[in-house]
Order: structure tokens, then sequence, then C-alpha cells
């Protein structure tokens, strides 16, 4: 006991507030991932039958995974209160599972009493308790009024309950505190990435690839990682519907066929920035250079061939051509 409570920092919930964690206390991940692991898979599968069936489980969260997307752009999410503009706001950011929790967030700054509110020069700070709890929370913010309407807009704000910091979306709390503020929309910057619809859209700015390093494989590297995200992303759009599938489908022989123009004359690594006589290509280790030495002259024998080669061996007659007469 006195060891494990000299390691509380590492184990007990009030340490862990500044530590995201996304909502998970325990080992359910890794829970999920075996049951989901022991419906495809025996402990007595060979490495054959193993990857066959762990290549149905990928197709199959893959597919889960799109479906899920899917569902979450084209299907309204319930509101309850449907004029609250952070609401509006959040709805068409959030997927459905973290929209539902910032829905129950929002409930519950409902029953929340703002006790003590002071303001000075955009510095607000007030102390928010739950109704019928003895419980109190500090929140801290900072605002700017922008626009000629005087609008009011949440630069930063913080709570003491750590909702933000170890899960990821604002706290009941910090809501009541940006409506006692008279802010109505929640700062970008408190909408993580991760939560949102557009998460995996892998949307990269057309900017042109940039590599600090003077070094050309590197620069390679950088667009094959610039393009392979965007052609992932285009083919799984287009496989939804036929026609997007033909105009892709078309599209990329078009390329094909200009690329493989445009590359004739090119080096094996599809660009001139490489040079062959690169001493870091030609002088790798465990690579070696072929013997042309020899050209003409066929390959090297080991001794044992040409010893043989000396011997002549001379056929024995077979028992079968003993018992046959000749007649010839």
């Amino acid at each position: 006991m006195k060891r494990t409570w000299r390691k509380r920092e590492q184990w007990a919930h009030v340490y862990m507030k500044w530590v995201f964690t996304g909502g998970m206390r325990s080992t359910q991940l890794s829970e999920s991932l075996n049951g989901t692991l022991r419906g495809y898979l025996k402990g007595d599968h060979n490495i054959v039958q193993f990857f066959t069936h762990f290549n149905r489980i990928v197709v199959d969260k893959r597919y889960e995974e799109i479906s899920a997307i899917y569902d979450s752009r084209q299907k309204l999410p319930r509101m309850k209160l449907k004029k609250s503009p952070i609401l509006i706001q959040v709805a068409s950011l959030y997927t459905p599972p973290i929209f539902d929790l910032f829905h129950c967030e929002l409930d519950t700054s409902l029953c929340c009493q703002v006790k003590q509110f002071h303001e000075l020069e955009g510095e607000v700070k007030c102390v928010i308790g739950l109704y019928g709890n003895g419980k109190e929370y500090i929140v801290e913010g900072r605002v700017e009024v922008i626009g000629l309407r005087g609008e009011k807009s949440c630069q930063e704000i913080h709570c003491t309950c750590k909702k933000f910091e170890n899960f990821g979306i604002l706290c009941s709390h910090a809501i009541k505190a940006l409506d006692r503020m008279n802010v109505m929309k929640i700062p970008e910057r408190y909408i993580l990435g991760r939560w949102r619809l557009d998460a995996k859209d892998c949307e990269v700015e057309e900017k042109n690839v940039v590599v600090d390093e003077d070094d050309p494989k590197l620069l390679i590297l950088a667009r094959y990682r610039d393009l392979c995200p965007r052609m992932v992303k285009l083919a799984t759009q287009a496989s939804m519907h036929k026609p997007a599938y033909q105009l892709v489908d078309e599209g990329i022989k078009e390329l094909c066929v200009k690329v493989n123009n445009m590359m004739k004359g090119v080096g094996s690594f599809g660009t001139n920035e490489l040079d062959v006589d690169d001493p870091n290509i030609t002088q790798v280790k465990g690579i070696k250079k072929k013997d042309v030495g020899h050209k003409g002259r066929g390959r090297l024998k080991p001794w044992h061939e040409m010893m043989n080669k000396k011997t002549k061996v001379i056929s024995q007659p077979t028992r079968l051509s003993k018992v046959l007469p000749t007649y010839f």
C-alpha cells in the first residue's frame, strides 16, 4: 500500500486532469481489440490462415469506419435546443457521439449558477456551482469586442475541473461562463480536430512541397506524402458511386499516359534530381557489384565441377537390355 501510494500521480484521477486521455480510464481499447480478434482468429491457425483472417478484420474495420463517416455526414444530429447558437455551430463540426456528449454538457450548464462574476479590461473570472451541489469551480477567460455591433469573442477560457484538458470538450461550467459573458460561439481552438467530421478528409492546402534539407530523396518522399492521402481520399469517395468511379477511372488512364510520356528518358528513380553515380546509392552496404570481368566466358565453375569433368562415366547396361533379344 505504501509503494502504491508513492505512485499515486500515475493512477489517481485527480493527478490526471492535466493529461489528455480521451475519456478512457482503463485498458478498454485493448480489451475491445482483443474481443474483435477472438471473433475471427483461433489458436490453432497457421501463419497463412492468421493473415487471411487478419485481412478480413482490417477490411471490416475500414468498412465500418466508412459507413460511420457516411452516416455522420448524411444524417442530421438530434438537437433538443434548436435555436441555440452554440449547438448550431457544433452540430456541423462534431461527430455524432461527441455532439451527444457536448449536448449533455450544455444541458448541465442550465443547472449551473454564477455565484461570483468579475470582469476587468477583458479579463473575466467567475465562480460557478451546480444547483443543489456544494462544489464550486473557478472559470477564467479573456474576451474581446469585435465588429461594429459590439459582439464579444472569447479568446481563452479555463476551468478548474480540467474537462477540456482531459477529454477535449468544454465543460458545463465553461459553457455557463460563456453564456454569462454573452459569447454566442465557441472559439475554434477549443474544437479539437480529432472530434471533427472532417478529421479524415486529409485536406491539404495547394502549396509546393518544401524540404529544408538539400536532399533530393527527401523531396521525393515529401511529394509522395503530399499526393498519397489525396489519392486515397479520391478513391474512397469515387468507389461509392458508379458515375464517379467511371470518371476517376478515365481520368487516371489519361494521367498515366501523360506521366509515362513525361517520364521517358528519365532515370530509374523517376527524376533527374537523383544522379546514378550517387555514392549513397552505389556504395550501400550489402549490395554486391556484378562481376563483368569474365563477360563472354560464362560463369566461373567451382573446383568439384572441374574434377568431375575429367572423369568419363561409362553407362552400364540395364537388366532389360540383357533379357530382350536383339534383332538388328
